[in-house]
């Protein structure tokens, strides 16, 4: 999941795997909860560490 600034630029790649087949990963929710953690993870890179701009 890539994750982006305000402006659409590409900060970091967040990924998630598992070993288990039937991981909450494969679903729509868990989707939504990656897409989630990679938008909190640029406030983080943005606004807290103030390594990039948006």
């Amino acid at each position: 999941m890539p994750v982006t600034n305000v402006r659409g630029h590409v900060m970091a790649v967040l990924s998630g795997s598992s070993t288990d087949a039937d991981s909450a990963l494969a679903t729509p929710e868990g989707f939504d909860t990656h897409l989630l953690a990679a938008q909190e993870v640029a406030r983080v890179l943005v606004d807290l560490l103030q390594w990039f701009s948006d």
